[in-house]
Protein backbone atom coordinates (compact mmCIF):
# COMPACT_ATOMS: atom_id res chain seq x y z
CA UNK A 1 0.00 0.00 0.00
CA UNK A 2 2.99 2.31 0.48
CA UNK A 3 3.49 2.60 -3.29
CA UNK A 4 0.17 4.30 -4.21
CA UNK A 5 0.15 6.21 -0.92
CA UNK A 6 3.63 7.62 -1.62
CA UNK A 7 2.49 8.60 -5.10
CA UNK A 8 -0.56 10.42 -3.69
CA UNK A 9 1.55 12.35 -1.16
CA UNK A 10 4.29 13.18 -3.65
CA UNK A 11 1.96 14.21 -6.45
CA UNK A 12 -0.10 16.34 -4.06
CA UNK A 13 3.04 18.26 -3.13
CA UNK A 14 3.96 18.71 -6.80
CA UNK A 15 0.44 19.96 -7.57
CA UNK A 16 0.69 22.45 -4.70
CA UNK A 17 4.10 23.68 -5.91
CA UNK A 18 2.76 24.10 -9.47
CA UNK A 19 -0.62 25.57 -8.52
CA UNK A 20 -0.23 28.35 -11.10
CA UNK A 21 0.35 25.85 -13.93
CA UNK A 22 -3.13 24.56 -14.71
CA UNK A 23 -1.95 21.95 -17.20
CA UNK A 24 0.53 20.43 -14.74
CA UNK A 25 -2.01 20.47 -11.90
CA UNK A 26 -4.54 18.63 -14.08
CA UNK A 27 -1.89 16.04 -14.94
CA UNK A 28 -1.01 15.51 -11.28
CA UNK A 29 -4.67 15.30 -10.25
CA UNK A 30 -5.31 12.56 -12.83
CA UNK A 31 -2.36 10.61 -11.48
CA UNK A 32 -3.52 11.17 -7.89
CA UNK A 33 -6.96 9.82 -8.82
CA UNK A 34 -5.40 6.76 -10.44
CA UNK A 35 -3.22 6.11 -7.38
CA UNK A 36 -6.21 6.64 -5.11
CA UNK A 37 -8.23 4.07 -7.05
CA UNK A 38 -5.33 1.60 -6.76
CA UNK A 39 -5.13 2.30 -3.02
CA UNK A 40 -8.89 1.78 -2.63
CA UNK A 41 -8.67 -1.52 -4.52
CA UNK A 42 -5.91 -2.74 -2.20
CA UNK A 43 -7.80 -1.65 0.92
CA UNK A 44 -10.99 -3.31 -0.33
CA UNK A 45 -9.08 -6.53 -0.98
CA UNK A 46 -7.43 -6.53 2.45
CA UNK A 47 -10.80 -5.94 4.13
CA UNK A 48 -12.44 -8.61 1.99
CA UNK A 49 -9.76 -11.13 2.90
CA UNK A 50 -10.16 -10.30 6.57
CA UNK A 51 -13.94 -10.64 6.33
CA UNK A 52 -13.78 -13.98 4.50
CA UNK A 53 -11.20 -15.41 6.89
CA UNK A 54 -12.76 -14.21 10.15
CA UNK A 55 -16.47 -14.83 9.46
CA UNK A 56 -18.59 -17.58 8.02
CA UNK A 57 -19.84 -15.07 5.43
CA UNK A 58 -22.82 -17.03 4.11
CA UNK A 59 -23.75 -17.01 0.44
CA UNK A 60 -26.88 -15.02 -0.47
CA UNK A 61 -28.60 -17.23 -3.06
CA UNK A 62 -31.28 -15.43 -5.07
CA UNK A 63 -32.70 -15.91 -8.58
CA UNK A 64 -30.31 -14.33 -11.11
CA UNK A 65 -29.75 -14.21 -14.85
CA UNK A 66 -26.13 -15.36 -15.02
CA UNK A 67 -25.67 -13.96 -18.54
CA UNK A 68 -26.85 -10.52 -17.40
CA UNK A 69 -24.64 -10.59 -14.29
CA UNK A 70 -21.56 -11.22 -16.41
CA UNK A 71 -22.51 -8.67 -19.08
CA UNK A 72 -23.18 -5.97 -16.46
CA UNK A 73 -19.80 -6.57 -14.82
CA UNK A 74 -17.99 -6.47 -18.15
CA UNK A 75 -19.69 -3.22 -19.20
CA UNK A 76 -18.24 -1.51 -16.12
CA UNK A 77 -14.79 -2.97 -16.73
CA UNK A 78 -14.80 -1.97 -20.41
CA UNK A 79 -15.06 1.70 -19.41
CA UNK A 80 -11.59 1.45 -17.84
CA UNK A 81 -9.77 0.51 -21.02
CA UNK A 82 -9.58 1.65 -24.63
CA UNK A 83 -6.55 -0.26 -25.93
CA UNK A 84 -7.81 -3.84 -25.45
CA UNK A 85 -10.84 -5.87 -26.48
CA UNK A 86 -13.06 -7.71 -23.99
CA UNK A 87 -15.54 -10.13 -25.54
CA UNK A 88 -18.18 -12.36 -24.00
CA UNK A 89 -19.33 -15.70 -25.42
CA UNK A 90 -22.20 -17.59 -23.83
CA UNK A 91 -23.44 -21.10 -24.49
CA UNK A 92 -25.96 -21.96 -21.78
CA UNK A 93 -29.32 -23.68 -21.93
CA UNK A 94 -30.49 -22.48 -18.51
CA UNK A 95 -29.33 -18.87 -17.82
CA UNK A 96 -31.67 -18.44 -14.84
CA UNK A 97 -30.14 -19.86 -11.66
CA UNK A 98 -29.94 -19.37 -7.91
CA UNK A 99 -26.66 -17.60 -7.20
CA UNK A 100 -24.96 -14.77 -5.33
CA UNK A 101 -24.75 -11.93 -7.85
CA UNK A 102 -22.42 -9.82 -5.71
CA UNK A 103 -19.87 -12.57 -5.16
CA UNK A 104 -20.10 -13.66 -8.79
CA UNK A 105 -19.29 -10.09 -9.80
CA UNK A 106 -16.35 -10.04 -7.36
CA UNK A 107 -14.91 -13.19 -8.90
CA UNK A 108 -15.31 -11.86 -12.44
CA UNK A 109 -14.01 -8.38 -11.63
CA UNK A 110 -10.85 -9.74 -10.02
CA UNK A 111 -10.12 -12.17 -12.86
CA UNK A 112 -10.76 -9.63 -15.63
CA UNK A 113 -8.83 -6.89 -13.81
CA UNK A 114 -5.95 -9.35 -13.53
CA UNK A 115 -6.16 -9.96 -17.29
CA UNK A 116 -6.25 -6.21 -17.98
CA UNK A 117 -3.18 -5.69 -15.81
CA UNK A 118 -1.09 -8.35 -17.55
CA UNK A 119 -2.02 -7.70 -21.16
CA UNK A 120 -0.49 -5.34 -23.69
CA UNK A 121 -2.20 -2.83 -25.99
CA UNK A 122 -4.29 -4.61 -28.64
CA UNK A 123 -4.30 -7.88 -26.67
CA UNK A 124 -7.61 -9.74 -26.47
CA UNK A 125 -9.50 -10.77 -23.32
CA UNK A 126 -12.25 -13.35 -23.76
CA UNK A 127 -14.84 -14.29 -21.15
CA UNK A 128 -16.87 -17.40 -21.91
CA UNK A 129 -19.70 -19.18 -20.14
CA UNK A 130 -20.70 -22.80 -20.71
CA UNK A 131 -23.11 -25.16 -19.00
CA UNK A 132 -22.53 -28.86 -18.48
CA UNK A 133 -25.38 -31.34 -18.46
CA UNK A 134 -26.89 -31.28 -15.00
CA UNK A 135 -29.30 -33.43 -13.08
CA UNK A 136 -32.11 -32.86 -10.60
CA UNK A 137 -32.35 -29.17 -11.57
CA UNK A 138 -28.64 -28.55 -10.98
CA UNK A 139 -25.95 -27.71 -13.53
CA UNK A 140 -22.28 -26.83 -13.47
CA UNK A 141 -21.45 -23.46 -15.03
CA UNK A 142 -17.96 -23.02 -16.45
CA UNK A 143 -16.64 -19.44 -16.58
CA UNK A 144 -13.36 -18.93 -18.44
CA UNK A 145 -11.35 -15.71 -18.49
CA UNK A 146 -8.64 -16.00 -21.14
CA UNK A 147 -6.15 -13.44 -22.41
CA UNK A 148 -3.34 -13.16 -24.95
CA UNK A 149 -1.08 -11.29 -22.52
CA UNK A 150 2.37 -11.82 -21.02
CA UNK A 151 1.51 -15.09 -19.26
CA UNK A 152 3.19 -16.63 -16.20
CA UNK A 153 6.15 -18.83 -15.46
CA UNK A 154 5.62 -22.27 -13.91
CA UNK A 155 6.89 -20.98 -10.56
CA UNK A 156 4.51 -18.02 -10.58
CA UNK A 157 1.57 -20.27 -11.49
CA UNK A 158 2.22 -22.48 -8.47
CA UNK A 159 1.90 -19.48 -6.14
CA UNK A 160 -0.75 -17.46 -7.95
CA UNK A 161 -3.56 -18.14 -5.48
CA UNK A 162 -1.44 -18.16 -2.32
CA UNK A 163 -1.06 -15.46 0.33
CA UNK A 164 2.18 -14.28 1.93
CA UNK A 165 4.69 -15.60 -0.54
CA UNK A 166 7.61 -13.96 -2.28
CA UNK A 167 5.55 -13.24 -5.39
CA UNK A 168 3.11 -11.02 -3.49
CA UNK A 169 3.48 -7.35 -4.40
CA UNK A 170 1.45 -4.26 -5.07
CA UNK A 171 1.40 -5.28 -8.73
CA UNK A 172 -0.04 -8.71 -8.03
CA UNK A 173 -2.42 -7.58 -5.33
CA UNK A 174 -4.79 -9.87 -3.48
CA UNK A 175 -7.39 -10.47 -6.19
CA UNK A 176 -6.53 -14.09 -6.99
CA UNK A 177 -6.45 -15.35 -3.37
CA UNK A 178 -9.84 -13.67 -2.86
CA UNK A 179 -11.19 -15.36 -6.01
CA UNK A 180 -10.05 -18.76 -4.74
CA UNK A 181 -11.74 -18.21 -1.36
CA UNK A 182 -15.01 -17.04 -2.94
CA UNK A 183 -15.08 -19.94 -5.43
CA UNK A 184 -14.57 -22.44 -2.61
CA UNK A 185 -17.31 -20.75 -0.56
CA UNK A 186 -19.65 -21.37 -3.50
CA UNK A 187 -18.59 -25.05 -3.59
CA UNK A 188 -16.75 -24.48 -6.84
CA UNK A 189 -13.35 -25.15 -8.35
CA UNK A 190 -10.79 -22.92 -10.06
CA UNK A 191 -7.93 -23.81 -12.42
CA UNK A 192 -5.14 -21.85 -14.07
CA UNK A 193 -3.36 -22.46 -17.34
CA UNK A 194 -0.62 -20.08 -18.47
CA UNK A 195 2.53 -19.85 -20.56
CA UNK A 196 5.03 -17.03 -20.79
CA UNK A 197 4.33 -14.67 -23.71
CA UNK A 198 1.22 -16.65 -24.67
CA UNK A 199 -1.32 -15.53 -22.11
CA UNK A 200 -3.33 -17.01 -19.25
CA UNK A 201 -6.62 -18.83 -18.82
CA UNK A 202 -8.60 -19.03 -15.57
CA UNK A 203 -11.42 -21.57 -15.41
CA UNK A 204 -14.06 -21.36 -12.66
CA UNK A 205 -16.60 -24.18 -12.25
CA UNK A 206 -19.65 -23.39 -10.11
CA UNK A 207 -22.57 -25.71 -9.31
CA UNK A 208 -25.89 -23.84 -9.42
CA UNK A 209 -29.55 -24.67 -9.03
CA UNK A 210 -31.62 -23.96 -12.13
CA UNK A 211 -34.69 -21.73 -11.94
CA UNK A 212 -36.69 -19.82 -14.58
CA UNK A 213 -37.38 -16.30 -15.80
CA UNK A 214 -40.59 -16.15 -13.80
CA UNK A 215 -38.61 -16.26 -10.53
CA UNK A 216 -36.41 -13.37 -11.72
CA UNK A 217 -39.45 -11.28 -12.63
CA UNK A 218 -41.17 -12.18 -9.38
CA UNK A 219 -38.12 -11.12 -7.36
CA UNK A 220 -37.91 -7.80 -9.23
CA UNK A 221 -41.61 -7.18 -8.66
CA UNK A 222 -41.22 -8.02 -4.96
CA UNK A 223 -38.27 -5.62 -4.65
CA UNK A 224 -40.18 -2.83 -6.40
CA UNK A 225 -43.12 -3.40 -4.06
CA UNK A 226 -40.81 -3.32 -1.04
CA UNK A 227 -39.19 -0.09 -2.26
CA UNK A 228 -42.61 1.52 -2.65
CA UNK A 229 -43.49 0.56 0.92
CA UNK A 230 -40.40 2.14 2.48
CA UNK A 231 -40.59 5.47 0.64
CA UNK A 232 -40.86 8.47 2.99
CA UNK A 233 -39.92 6.35 6.00
CA UNK A 234 -37.01 7.23 8.24
CA UNK A 235 -33.60 5.74 8.90
CA UNK A 236 -31.34 6.83 11.73
CA UNK A 237 -27.78 7.13 10.41
CA UNK A 238 -25.13 7.33 13.14
CA UNK A 239 -21.90 8.28 11.35
CA UNK A 240 -19.16 10.76 12.24
CA UNK A 241 -17.40 10.75 8.85
CA UNK A 242 -18.71 13.64 6.76
CA UNK A 243 -18.04 12.07 3.35
CA UNK A 244 -19.62 8.74 4.32
CA UNK A 245 -22.61 10.63 5.72
CA UNK A 246 -23.06 12.61 2.51
CA UNK A 247 -22.77 9.53 0.30
CA UNK A 248 -25.16 7.35 2.34
CA UNK A 249 -27.68 10.17 2.79
CA UNK A 250 -27.80 10.92 -0.93
CA UNK A 251 -28.19 7.25 -1.79
CA UNK A 252 -31.02 6.81 0.73
CA UNK A 253 -32.65 9.94 -0.67
CA UNK A 254 -32.54 8.32 -4.15
CA UNK A 255 -34.57 5.45 -2.68
CA UNK A 256 -37.10 7.89 -1.23
CA UNK A 257 -35.94 7.33 2.37
CA UNK A 258 -35.61 10.18 4.87
CA UNK A 259 -32.68 10.37 7.28
CA UNK A 260 -32.10 11.42 10.87
CA UNK A 261 -28.35 11.97 11.24
CA UNK A 262 -26.34 11.51 14.45
CA UNK A 263 -22.65 12.48 14.62
CA UNK A 264 -21.86 10.21 17.56
CA UNK A 265 -23.34 7.43 19.65
CA UNK A 266 -24.77 9.73 22.31
CA UNK A 267 -26.62 11.78 19.68
CA UNK A 268 -27.91 8.52 18.17
CA UNK A 269 -29.48 7.43 21.48
CA UNK A 270 -31.03 10.87 22.01
CA UNK A 271 -32.40 11.16 18.47
CA UNK A 272 -33.85 7.66 18.58
CA UNK A 273 -35.47 8.34 21.97
CA UNK A 274 -37.25 11.41 20.57
CA UNK A 275 -38.24 9.90 17.20
CA UNK A 276 -38.51 6.15 17.81
CA UNK A 277 -42.03 5.89 16.39
CA UNK A 278 -40.82 7.09 12.97
CA UNK A 279 -37.50 5.25 12.67
CA UNK A 280 -37.66 1.91 10.85
CA UNK A 281 -33.99 1.00 10.85
CA UNK A 282 -30.70 2.17 12.39
CA UNK A 283 -27.38 2.29 10.52
CA UNK A 284 -24.71 2.46 13.22
CA UNK A 285 -21.02 3.18 12.70
CA UNK A 286 -19.11 1.26 15.38
CA UNK A 287 -16.18 3.66 15.82
CA UNK A 288 -17.51 7.05 16.92
CA UNK A 289 -16.59 9.73 19.48
CA UNK A 290 -18.41 10.44 22.76
CA UNK A 291 -20.16 7.05 22.72
CA UNK A 292 -19.14 4.17 20.42
CA UNK A 293 -21.61 2.22 18.32
CA UNK A 294 -21.64 -0.89 20.53
CA UNK A 295 -22.53 1.13 23.64
CA UNK A 296 -25.12 3.20 21.79
CA UNK A 297 -26.86 0.03 20.56
CA UNK A 298 -26.89 -1.43 24.07
CA UNK A 299 -28.50 1.74 25.44
CA UNK A 300 -31.12 1.80 22.66
CA UNK A 301 -32.08 -1.83 23.34
CA UNK A 302 -32.65 -0.96 27.02
CA UNK A 303 -35.02 1.94 26.32
CA UNK A 304 -38.50 1.41 27.83
CA UNK A 305 -40.61 0.95 24.68
CA UNK A 306 -41.24 -2.01 22.38
CA UNK A 307 -39.80 -0.41 19.23
CA UNK A 308 -36.39 -0.20 20.88
CA UNK A 309 -36.30 -3.95 21.36
CA UNK A 310 -37.34 -4.73 17.77
CA UNK A 311 -35.90 -1.98 15.54
CA UNK A 312 -33.31 -3.49 13.16
CA UNK A 313 -29.80 -2.20 13.89
CA UNK A 314 -27.22 -2.60 11.12
CA UNK A 315 -23.57 -2.01 11.96
CA UNK A 316 -21.52 -0.11 9.38
CA UNK A 317 -17.83 -0.85 9.76
CA UNK A 318 -14.52 -0.84 7.91
CA UNK A 319 -13.28 -3.97 9.66
CA UNK A 320 -14.86 -6.89 11.46
CA UNK A 321 -13.29 -9.54 13.66
CA UNK A 322 -14.52 -12.55 15.66
CA UNK A 323 -14.49 -10.43 18.83
CA UNK A 324 -16.53 -7.72 17.08
CA UNK A 325 -19.13 -10.28 15.99
CA UNK A 326 -19.49 -11.51 19.57
CA UNK A 327 -19.69 -7.91 20.79
CA UNK A 328 -22.32 -7.04 18.15
CA UNK A 329 -24.53 -9.91 19.24
CA UNK A 330 -24.27 -8.86 22.88
CA UNK A 331 -25.09 -5.25 21.93
CA UNK A 332 -28.27 -6.21 20.07
CA UNK A 333 -26.95 -5.57 16.53
CA UNK A 334 -28.76 -7.61 13.86
CA UNK A 335 -26.11 -7.71 11.12
CA UNK A 336 -23.42 -5.57 9.49
CA UNK A 337 -22.25 -4.16 6.17
CA UNK A 338 -18.70 -3.22 5.24
CA UNK A 339 -17.12 0.06 4.28
CA UNK A 340 -16.64 1.20 1.58
CA UNK A 341 -20.40 0.85 1.21
CA UNK A 342 -21.70 -1.30 -1.66
CA UNK A 343 -24.99 0.29 -2.77
CA UNK A 344 -26.55 -3.02 -3.82
CA UNK A 345 -25.71 -4.59 -0.47
CA UNK A 346 -27.05 -1.57 1.43
CA UNK A 347 -30.30 -1.61 -0.54
CA UNK A 348 -30.75 -5.36 0.00
CA UNK A 349 -30.19 -5.00 3.75
CA UNK A 350 -32.74 -2.19 3.89
CA UNK A 351 -35.28 -4.22 1.90
CA UNK A 352 -34.72 -7.28 4.11
CA UNK A 353 -34.99 -5.47 7.45
CA UNK A 354 -37.04 -2.34 6.91
CA UNK A 355 -39.96 -3.66 4.87
CA UNK A 356 -42.45 -3.68 7.69
CA UNK A 357 -45.16 -1.50 9.17
CA UNK A 358 -43.79 1.03 11.66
Amino acid sequence: MRTPLSAIIGLSKLAHDKKDDREKVDEYVCKIQSSGEQMLSLVNNVLELSRIESTKNSINYTPIDINKCIRDSLEILKRKINDKTISFISDVTHPYVYGDAIKLAQILNNLVNNAIKYTRPNDIITVSLKETNGKDMFSKYIICVEDTGIGMSNETKKNAFELCNKYDSVEKGLGLPIVKMLVHQMNGEIYLESELSKGSKFTVILPMQITDKFEIEKQQADNNEKLDKIKNKYILLAEDNQLDTEFITKYLDSLGIKVFHAQNGRDAVNIYTKNYQQIGIILMDLKMPVLDGFSACSEIRKLPFDNAKNVPIIAVTAHISDDDITHMSASGINTYINKPIDCNQLKQVILDYMNRDI
